[in-house]
């Protein structure tokens, strides 16, 4: 049976939401290649992939991002480098704090390296320049539990330090 590749796909978003792909989009995924063109491929005329772990509009600025770099040279063997951002990816990656990550996870979950490297270069540029205090995310720490934490280490350490005194004497 002759091999054939699928010229369209269809991604499904967590929530649903149905995005057209051409092959010169879906080759920029290997998660979706391996599906498509892997030995466990199927033989549908039209095939629909859910992608459960990104969200609609990630998944938009994903294949927004392929399209535009659909005729880029085939990514060389990654050296370790982070590569430094073009002005067109700069302007798509202008976003919160909270959307390049859910980018960082939705190129790691598609199997897209450039996409990877670069969305986590904007992370770098991003943060580089700021205190550590502002670093920290806000959505994932709660002041009030650390500090509270921190009473609790302290009172612990406190008593650790009474009893061994106690055993001293």
């Amino acid at each position: 049976m002759p091999s054939r590749t699928i010229a369209k796909i269809k991604l499904q978003s967590d929530v649903g939401q149905i995005f057209d792909v051409s092959q010169q989009i879906y080759k920029f995924f290997n998660t979706i290649m391996s599906m498509v063109e892997g030995p466990f491929r199927t033989t549908k005329i039209e095939l629909v992939i859910p992608v459960p772990d990104v969200n609609a509009s990630c998944l938009e600025k994903v294949l927004e991002w392929a399209e535009y770099h659909m005729d880029d040279d085939p990514l060389e063997e990654n050296d370790g480098c982070i590569p430094d951002i073009g002005e067109w990816d700069r302007q798509l990656l202008q976003v919160d704090r909270n959307v390049l990550m859910e980018l960082i996870l939705a190129s790691d979950y598609l199997g897209n390296q450039r996409l990877l490297d670069i969305t986590s270069r904007a992370v770098i540029d991003l943060i580089k320049n700021e205190p550590p205090r502002n670093v920290e995310d806000s959505s994932t720490l709660d002041d009030g539990f650390v500090a509270e934490q921190q009473q609790k280490d302290y009172v612990e350490e406190y008593e650790t330090d009474s009893e061994s005194n106690d055993d001293d004497k």
